[in-house]
C-alpha cells in the first residue's frame, strides 16, 4: 500500500471511529443538554484560537520544494483567524455567563491537541497540513449527521451554532491537500510523519468530544 493511500485511509478510519465519543452518544441519545454544548465549546475555543498560528509556524518551515503546502497553510491560517470569534458570538447567543475562555485554561484534553498541533509544525509542515485535513473531513461529518439533532436537542437555531455547523469554503479539505502533497512531491519521511501526525491527531481530537 502506498503512503498516500495510507493517509487517505487513515483520515477515513479516524472520521467513521470519531462518532463513538460521548457528546455524539450524548446528542443520539437526546440527552445533550445546554451546559453539554456550553464546555463543548468551552473545550474548542482554544483549538480554533491557536489553530491558526499552527498553521503559520508550519509555514515558516517549508522547503522550497514544498512551495504549494506553504500556500494551503497560510490560506488556513487566513481563513480560521476569526473563528474562534464564532465561539464567543455562540456562547453569548445562547445565554452562556461563565469566564470568558480568553482568559481560562482549556481542559486538559484541548491542551494536549493544541500542544501536538505546535509540536508537529515545528518539525513536519505537511504533517501539520494532514492534521488540518483530518479535522476538516471530521467536522464535515459531524455537521451533516448532528446539527439537526442538536437543534431539537436544545431548541436553538443555525445561527446559535455557526461555529460547528458552518458552511464554509475550505483549504483544507481532503482532495486540497492531496493535491498539494502530490504537487510538493513528499519524501517517505514526510509521509511518515503525515500518517503518523493524522493518526494521533485523530485520536486526541476525539478525545476532546469525550471530555466532561
Amino acid at each position: 500500500m502506498s503512503f498516500r493511500q495510507d493517509f487517505i485511509d487513515s483520515v477515513n478510519t479516524i472520521t467513521l471511529a470519531f462518532p463513538d465519543n460521548a457528546t455524539a452518544l450524548r446528542i443520539l441519545g437526546g440527552a445533550f443538554t445546554m451546559s453539554d454544548y456550553h464546555l463543548l465549546l468551552l473545550s474548542m475555543f482554544h483549538c480554533a484560537y491557536e489553530a491558526p498560528s499552527a498553521s503559520a509556524l508550519a509555514a515558516t518551515h517549508c522547503a522550497p520544494e514544498q512551495a504549494p503546502i506553504r500556500e494551503l497553510l497560510l490560506r488556513n491560517a487566513i481563513e480560521g483567524a476569526t473563528h474562534w470569534e464564532w465561539v464567543l458570538n455562540d456562547l453569548k447567543n445562547t445565554g452562556f455567563s461563565g469566564p470568558d475562555p480568553r482568559f481560562s485554561f482549556p481542559i486538559t484534553e484541548t491542551q494536549a491537541y493544541v500542544a501536538f498541533n505546535h509540536y508537529v509544525a515545528s518539525r513536519s509542515p505537511a504533517a501539520r497540513l494532514a492534521v488540518a485535513a483530518a479535522v476538516d473531513t471530521i467536522g464535515r461529518s459531524f455537521g451533516a449527521n448532528y446539527s439537526t439533532k442538536v437543534f431539537q436537542c436544545l431548541s436553538i437555531k443555525p445561527s446559535q451554532t455557526s461555529f460547528f455547523f458552518r458552511q464554509d469554503d475550505s483549504s483544507t479539505t481532503l482532495s486540497a491537500v492531496l493535491k498539494a502533497f502530490d504537487s510538493a512531491s513528499l519524501s517517505d519521511q514526510d509521509w511518515q510523519w503525515v500518517i503518523n501526525a493524522t493518526r494521533t491527531a485523530g485520536a486526541l481530537y476525539k478525545a476532546i468530544y469525550d471530555a466532561r
